[in-house]
């Protein structure tokens, strides 16, 4: 939907769409590898919790310092460079937790699942993003997206409220030896 109103009610280019998000990408990819180790110190909760509420600042200061004539690096440029950071810090974060909570022998599977339903939410927040905006009078355009652009701010707090309530890492050491279960 963020692409629909930079284009839509911007009238970005399809380049300068792109570039447009290039910044939290890149953002994304610096933090990443921070994200990584901080799983590793904290766990995964912690990551994901931050991440979460990282990326639903990042959305909420898209909602609020945007209209439909607005300064790309004063309005759009934060809200974009939050949101790209904590989404790869809870996205890593939560893939920490869903590989250290399966054995060893399962980690594809657990890695398989855990991108299926994080592709299956997106396309949920996309359809309900549409949903919002879809129906939406020329004039109501920017109000529609900001509408949308709520509920993903409301989804992401719930997504840190979800990540507090899940359990520290299943660490393999809880994962009985292999010789153990062949001896019995």
């Amino acid at each position: 939907i963020a692409v629909f109103y930079v284009s839509g009610i911007w009238g970005f280019s399809p380049l300068e769409t792109g570039l447009a998000f290039l910044p939290g990408a890149l953002a994304g990819a610096l933090f990443g590898r921070a994200a990584g180790r901080a799983s590793e110190q904290h766990g995964p909760r912690v990551v994901a919790v931050v991440g979460s509420v990282i990326a639903a600042a990042g959305m909420l200061a898209i909602t609020l310092m945007t209209g439909a004539e607005s300064n790309y690096a004063t309005d759009w440029l934060p809200g974009q460079l939050l949101y790209g950071a904590g989404s790869v810090i809870a996205i890593t974060g939560l893939n920490a937790a869903a590989l250290t909570s399966a054995p060893p022998a399962a980690f594809a599977l657990a890695s398989g699942i855990n991108s299926a339903m994080r592709q299956v939410g997106g396309a949920i927040g996309v359809a309900i993003a549409v949903a919002i905006t879809v129906d939406a009078s020329p004039g109501d355009l920017v109000s529609s997206h900001h509408a949308a652009f709520y509920v993903s701010t409301v989804f992401m707090a719930a997504a840190a409220v979800a990540a507090m309530a899940m359990h520290g890492p299943g660490r393999q050491a809880q994962i009985e030896p292999q010789e153990a279960v062949q001896a019995r």
